[in-house]
Parts: C-alpha cells; structure tokens; sequence
C-alpha cells in the first residue's frame, strides 16, 4: 500500500528495513504482466512472517505427442 494510501485511511508510517512490520508480496517475473500472472513463484509475507508460499513448474516437450496427453474428461458420463 502507498503511503498516500496509508495516511488516508490513518494507518501508520511503514517502512522497508528492521523494525517495522512486513507486508508484501514477493514474486518472480519478467514483465509486471507475466509476475501477476498465476505462472510464477511467489512468497507471502505478512506482519514479518511468511504466511505462503508458491512454487511453479515449467515442463517442456520434445514431441507433440508428449506435449497433447491424453487427458480424462471431467462432469457427467453417460451411464450405459
């Protein structure tokens, strides 16, 4: 949150260094498009601590087949 933001609802002063509280999001990206995509690893920190973490997995094919499962398919199956 901006510290324009901050001062308006009335909360305090916030900084990024030892003894203030942490809250932010850390995420690994290129671009801010692709970071705030859900492709990327992300830590969670709230007041100082990491309260979540996620971990994304790229897997790259050699074959087109490799790369078109054969995936089951999900809701109703008609009933013989």
């Amino acid at each position: 949150m901006s510290t324009s933001a901050r001062a308006a609802l009335g909360l305090p002063e916030v900084r990024v260094e030892a003894g203030f509280p942490a809250e932010l999001l850390a995420v690994r990206g290129d671009r801010l498009a692709g970071a705030l995509s859900l492709a990327y690893s992300r830590i969670v920190v709230h007041r100082g601590r990491v309260v979540a973490r996620t971990s994304a997995v790229r897997e790259y094919c050699d074959t087109p087949a490799a790369a078109a499962p054969d995936l089951p398919r999900q809701g109703r199956t008609e009933l013989s």
